[in-house]
């Protein structure tokens, strides 16, 4: 395989990059240790496509402290094969296997179309993918019946969905004029994380020596943007200080910030919502419509 990386030799001689906007994805995971420890990653969510879908849970509890993400992770043999191989680190074919691990490349419970209409009516949240290019009809059924493909996007690895049909139409719809739109909907019991709580959960896996670099590089950056004293340069100076440690830091936490489903699959859920889309990860958890939609 080609290697297009770019030579560090060259990436030392270019300028620290600009800091990033406030509302960034990393930015919102290196939130202050005190915001984190009011969340709690112990506590469940309720099922996809009931009444509270998606929202905190009252009772219950969920695996092992956040914290312990990147022992679990480090024990898996997807992530342990990754590692075996750098000149090929593919993280997405590492979340691949590990939605595998998980169980979750089990086949969809596939169902008619009146069948399905009673499934969204009794609480399964209703989602659709389209499916494109020469093989769009092929690759839908192998969906169905076939292995899994993962793919990967904006919002990591996993199986792309949405609850927009416009949105899922536009990607059935190309030059081949083969493609198909797939019906489905996450079963009322799936578990499904969102986004943001997500970003939580690898916040608290934070190695301890990086959050003191991370809070002085948040408060450096809302002191610059609101022009309260703190120069650019300082600012920068604390968030290049920050990307340096974290570089030198543990794989188990570089896979983690390179992939929210990493997170979600290490906690066995199902999906992590993203606004109004949904990136699935056990597609056992899914009924899927046997007759692509007209």
């Amino acid at each position: 395989m080609t290697d297009f990386r770019i030579p560090q030799t060259l990436l030392d001689t270019l300028p620290a990059p600009a800091p990033p906007p406030a509302d960034s994805w990393l930015v919102k995971g290196i939130r202050s240790v005190q915001e984190a420890q009011k969340y709690s990653p112990d506590q469940p969510r309720d099922p996809a496509g009931s009444p509270t879908g998606g929202q905190w849970a009252s009772t219950g509890g969920i695996g092992a402290d956040a914290a312990q993400l990147t022992d679990r992770l480090a024990s898996r043999k997807s992530f342990q094969e990754f590692q075996q191989n750098p000149q090929d680190s593919d993280i997405t074919r590492m979340v691949a296997g590990m939605i595998k691990e998980n169980g979750g490349d089990a086949l969809p419970t596939v169902i008619s179309k009146d069948e399905m209409d009673r499934q969204i009516a009794g609480g399964a949240t209703e989602l659709y993918r389209g499916f494109r290019g020469q093989r769009g009809k092929e690759n839908a059924d192998q969906f169905r019946n076939g292995d899994l493909f993962v793919g990967d996007g904006l919002s990591g690895s996993g199986v792309y969905t949405t609850v927009d049909i416009d949105r899922a139409t536009s990607y059935s719809e190309d030059y081949w004029n083969n493609g198909a739109l797939v019906r489905m909907a996450l079963k009322p019991d799936a578990r499904v994380i969102a986004m943001d709580d997500v970003e939580k959960l690898i916040e608290n896996a934070q190695p301890p020596e990086y959050k003191k670099l991370a809070e002085e590089a948040q408060a450096a950056w809302k002191a610059f943007s609101t022009k309260k004293g703190t120069t650019e340069k300082r600012e920068t100076e604390l968030w290049t200080a920050y990307r340096h440690r974290r570089d030198e830091g543990p794989a188990t936490y570089h896979a983690l910030i390179s992939d929210p489903a990493i997170a979600a699959l290490l906690e066995g859920y199902d999906a992590i919502s993203v606004r109004r889309d949904y990136v699935v990860l056990n597609r056992g958890a899914l009924f899927v419509q046997l007759e692509n939609m007209p």
